[in-house]
């Protein structure tokens, strides 16, 4: 690998690891995706550019048992696409696992092609521990976080206002569950359904059906 191409990768992948956090967008096209498609086109941007530096170097790379692992989930994520029932939904889960995988092959052709971080550690050795150990905490607490989506969402049912507060309290990030509670949710003294109001108008602050939903609940508690 040239010193350049490899400049270029490291560089790529350092600053979409902060893209790809910190990416958002408040243009209307977006409005129910404004948070994910900024974030996806980040990955998939530091994918390409990545592989496009690194393709000498994964020509070389000797591939291990858990990139054929990871090269099979893929396999096993086009035939599930295949066969769903959203196609478009279907492919975008595909492209992320894509450029996921793509990254960590990119990261791996790096160490073998001799570019090893802790030839120059930037950190020391408690240091390392510690981000290691915030990072693992982090991904413990969105898979937490996702575990949680899916059962409010297994709850979910329009016509059953107690289910739908089940999966607004699971899932407070559910605007349909807020919106709907906020129509209709029979049960719910003014209030209440002014609370979820407000709530789906903070998710999406420039959907024309939440800030018609949230007027008239200035005084309401």
């Amino acid at each position: 690998m040239t010193g350049r191409a490899e400049t270029v990768a490291i560089r790529t992948l350092q600053a979409g690891a902060i893209a790809v956090v910190v990416a958002a967008s408040t243009l209307k096209v977006f409005e129910l995706d404004r948070y994910f498609v900024p974030k996806e086109i980040a990955l998939h941007v530091t994918a390409l550019v990545a592989m496009i530096a690194l393709v000498p170097s994964l020509r070389r790379m000797t591939w291990s048992r858990t990139d054929l692992m990871l090269v099979a989930f893929l396999a096993l994520g086009v035939i599930s696409s295949v066969f769903a029932t959203n196609h478009w939904v279907a492919m975008r889960s595909l492209a992320i696992s894509v450029s996921s995988v793509a990254v960590f092959l990119a990261a791996r052709a790096m160490r073998a092609s001799g570019h090893s971080p802790s030839a120059n550690p930037v950190l020391g050795s408690r240091a390392r521990t510690v981000v290691v150990s915030a990072l693992v905490l982090l991904c413990l607490l969105g898979t937490v976080r996702s575990i949680l989506q899916a059962v409010g969402m297994s709850l979910y049912s329009p016509r059953r206002t107690a289910s739908l507060v089940w999966t607004s309290r699971l899932d407070p990030g559910s605007y349909r569950a807020h919106m709907l509670l906020a129509r209709t949710g029979r049960g719910l003294s003014r209030g209440e359904r002014c609370a979820h109001a407000r709530a789906a108008a903070n998710l999406f602050p420039h959907a024309t059906a939440s800030r018609n939903a949230v007027r008239g609940c200035a005084t309401a508690r």
